[in-house]
């Protein structure tokens, strides 16, 4: 973003937090799910600090719609957020029990555990390994990002309070939330 400052293109990054699809298995989406803090469909999560952080999570097909509506405006701003829905770790882990009808195994991580690049290894992310390249070659970066992940989350750098909002801007669009979205995948929560 600093070397596109310094050009004359006309741009915009867009702040969307971590996509809700992660979360919710059934729900239409063709995202590649890498299990991020929560792995669904193996019952088990490792959580950053507390759990107790707000977060932000979008449903990438709400992300569609505020990218189009946003196409449409004759200027736009260096940056934007959207923000689907806040929600803390715990509150997700809740959502996510009771609409499986299962209890999720958790671990919650320590801080100074993240600053060294580690997190608990969960299932579902061998099949993130294999897709970047082999674990010998992916678990070690894919463990730093997660790592890093859990530190920004912690901190509080996935909810966004300044800036512009599409959300303000569109309010016509009105994004699906988590316990919205299991419905929408058939759960009857």
């Amino acid at each position: 973003m600093d070397e596109l400052r310094k050009t004359n293109l006309e741009w915009t990054a867009i702040c969307n937090g971590i996509f809700l699809d992660y979360y919710v298995p059934g729900l239409l989406s063709h995202l590649f799910k890498v299990p991020i803090c929560i792995d669904v469909e193996h019952n088990a999560a490792s959580i950053p600090g507390s759990g107790n952080t707000p977060i932000t999570f979008t449903y990438s097909y709400d992300v569609g719609k505020y990218v189009a509506a946003l196409l449409g405006l004759d200027k736009w701003e260096q940056d934007y957020h959207i923000t689907g829905e806040t929600k803390t770790w715990n509150e997700v882990i809740e959502i996510t029990e009771k609409a499986k009808g299962a209890k999720l195994d958790v671990v919650y991580e320590p801080i100074e555990k993240l600053e060294k690049n580690q997190v608990t290894e969960l299932p579902g992310h061998k099949a993130a390994y294999a897709a970047f390249g082999g674990e010998e070659v992916a678990k070690p970066m894919l463990q730093a990002v997660f790592a890093r992940f859990g530190i920004w989350m912690e901190e509080g750098l996935f909810v966004y309070k300044d800036g512009p909002s599409l959300n303000a801007l569109f309010p016509e669009i009105k994004p699906v939330g988590l316990e919205e979205a299991w419905k929408k995948a058939g759960a009857k929560i």
